[in-house]
């Protein structure tokens, strides 16, 4: 599914991040409701970890590093929104840090979009777009063996502190073979994602310089419709419990344990593999403290 070059790059990119200066339809009422169901299923699911078996994936890592090119795409300065690092502090459990529904009819300040390649053509030479307004957030690439990530700059969670991320993607694009992804802890040590594609199968995976792309946990999501194109994908990293969430509901096997990530960034991903013209919209994305 993914190649393990991605993660050296998005180092990169959290690097420049640091030094910066500083997702449907029912609305924020639904986002909100959505989001407090699966903070509520969290403290019964990360009670304790299953052990059933999970399931394969339908393909593995390379260990054939292609390094992309990130590069930043400009962005105005001068939005309104969120202006200065988010201080995490002044939150306790239950309380929702940050909802965005990407309303605003423009780009929203602090958030940043980098493009990976994963073959010999650099990023600079493909296809793709990040646009944001009218309620929606949409990534489109046209060109395979690509993946775009978007986050908030100003959305890095401190040590310590647990935190839920979510939003709801809906894949319009004409082909349908692609990965959504969220993912926390994302630093120049290294990230957790959260994966699904659109075949019907999950993925929470970890990157460190020091043991590369490695697979934490997969699995299959049980009565995957391939004809429902939206879903909503949530993720909670609480100290060193990783729990994926797939419309509600947390999948067999979908809690992991690891301590090896303590902090960091979050955000959202979309990875085309061998088959171009992927679209994801999302109407909204949200960080909580579960």
């Amino acid at each position: 599914m993914k190649q393990s070059s991605k993660f050296s790059s998005i180092i990169i990119v959290l690097l420049l991040a640091s030094f910066a200066c500083s997702v449907g339809t029912g609305g924020a009422d639904t986002a909100a409701t959505a989001t407090q169901t699966v903070l509520d299923a969290s403290a019964t699911a990360l009670a304790s970890l299953p052990t059933d078996t999970p399931l394969p994936p339908t393909e593995t890592a390379t260990n054939t590093p292609l390094p992309p090119t990130a590069t930043r795409t400009p962005r105005p300065t001068d939005l309104p929104g969120v202006s200065a690092p988010i201080d995490f502090s002044q939150f306790s459990s239950g309380d929702h840090v940050y909802t965005t529904e990407f309303d605003k009819g423009h780009w929203e300040e602090g958030w940043l979009d980098f493009p990976f390649s994963f073959d010999a053509r650099s990023s600079a030479d493909k296809d793709f777009s990040v646009d944001m307004g009218d309620g929606f957030l949409t990534i489109s690439l046209d060109d395979p063996s690509l993946e775009v990530f978007v986050f908030h700059e100003f959305g890095e969670v401190p040590r310590g502190v647990p935190v839920y991320i979510e939003t709801r993607a809906n894949n319009l694009g004409p082909t349908k073979t692609n990965n959504i992804s969220l993912f926390c802890r994302a630093s120049d040590v290294g990230w957790y994602e959260f994966s699904i594609s659109s075949g019907g199968l999950w993925f929470i995976w970890r990157f460190t310089d020091a043991d590369g792309y490695v697979l934490l946990n997969n699995g299959g999501l049980p009565n995957y419709d391939v004809n429902v194109t939206e879903h909503t994908i949530g993720a909670s990293c609480i100290d060193d419990e990783l729990t994926l969430f797939v419309d509600g509901e947390m999948p067999r096997n979908g809690t992991i344990s690891d301590d090896t990530l303590r902090e960091g960034m979050v955000g959202i991903g979309v990875y085309a593999a061998d088959i171009p013209d992927v679209k994801v919209e999302f109407d909204y994305f949200t960080i909580s403290i579960p």
